[in-house]
């Protein structure tokens, strides 16, 4: 998820804090034990908002160990105890992981593209025997995007789409097919397990959307250098303008109107959802680490604006 979904870390109480980390290590250890130690090497903190918030419905408690890490030998370090939701995080991450190196590879001819993707690959193969067909769904929607991304398209919505319908898999996790209601008493209809895990496709819909806007600005300026391909480039020359506003600051307020959007419906969803745990954590993340993210990149938007200004 490219870095940008994590939390506020100064916000979180130390209780919290070692949660969030103990689940990172978790999905350390899960892609360590199934598929060895190079694929760790993809591992970000990303991860961890997915297994924390595919876990937050179910009723058990999370299990911390502790353990001795190479990486930080001077102390132990807490682990969360494995569990299916933090396998398919890990699985997640790593099958993204392989095909962006994979289109560094194709698209770039990226050296460290190859070489990831031959590593990646015997994992890759094992993967695909538990999600051959969210693999290949995942697979089609990045074929898609990047023939957008070919075509040069100006749109932003039509570009954004494809990743949006990518993390819509990525979050519609099988196993909430299990989830209950919060009330013990309520009972729970036939369809109440399918209802949960729309309203966490509608999640992915709408973080895709911000993820690839965020990522769009975040990296407007290097593509303008480079002239890569980026939608933003044509909505800076089509953006409307008056006698008090340039076509930057016009799309400055457009595309900070549209990520405040996207971060309302995810919001919305969330309060509707479930959770019976580590509901601190996650409503950091969507509420304080996602705006926080969204004004720091878009600080850097804002400076370009103020610069044509002069």
């Amino acid at each position: 998820m490219l870095g940008y979904v994590v939390p506020c870390k100064s916000e979180l109480k130390l209780r919290e804090f070692e949660i969030y980390n103990a689940y990172y290590c978790a999905i350390c250890h899960s892609i360590r034990d199934r598929y060895g130690q190079l694929p760790r090497l993809l591992l970000s903190y990303d991860s961890v908002f997915l297994a924390m918030i595919l876990s937050a419905p179910f009723e058990q408690r999370d299990e911390i160990e502790t353990f001795r890490c190479a990486t930080h030998p001077g102390r132990k370090r807490n682990i969360a105890v494995r569990t299916e939701e933090i396998d398919y995080a890990a699985d997640l991450m790593l099958l993204l992981g392989y095909f962006n190196l994979k289109d560094d590879w194709e698209d770039e001819s990226r050296l460290i593209g190859y070489a990831g993707e031959r590593f990646l690959r015997r994992a890759y193969q094992k993967m695909l025997a538990g999600m051959r067909d969210k693999a290949l769904r995942i697979k089609t929607c990045l074929t898609e995007l990047h023939s957008l991304e070919q075509e040069r398209t100006e749109s932003l919505d039509r570009v954004a789409d494809p990743f949006a319908r990518i993390m819509e898999e990525v979050m519609d996790y099988p196993g909430l097919a299990r989830v209950r209601p919060s009330t013990a008493g309520d009972a729970a209809p036939r369809d109440y397990g399918y209802e949960i895990r729309l309203a966490y496709r509608r999640i992915g819909h709408y973080l895709g959307k911000w993820i690839y806007l965020i990522d769009a600005i975040d990296d407007l300026e290097t593509d303008e250098k480079k002239d890569s391909y980026n939608p933003l480039r044509f909505m800076r020359r089509a953006a409307p303008t008056c006698e008090t506003d340039t076509e930057a600051g016009a799309l400055y307020e457009r595309l900070k109107l549209n990520l405040q959007l996207y971060l309302s419906e995810i919001a919305q969803v969330m309060e509707l959802l479930p959770f019976k745990k580590n509901s601190p954590i996650l409503e950091n993340i969507v509420y304080v680490g996602l705006n926080m993210k969204t004004e720091e990149i878009l600080c850097k938007l804002k400076e370009n604006v103020d610069a044509e200004s002069i």
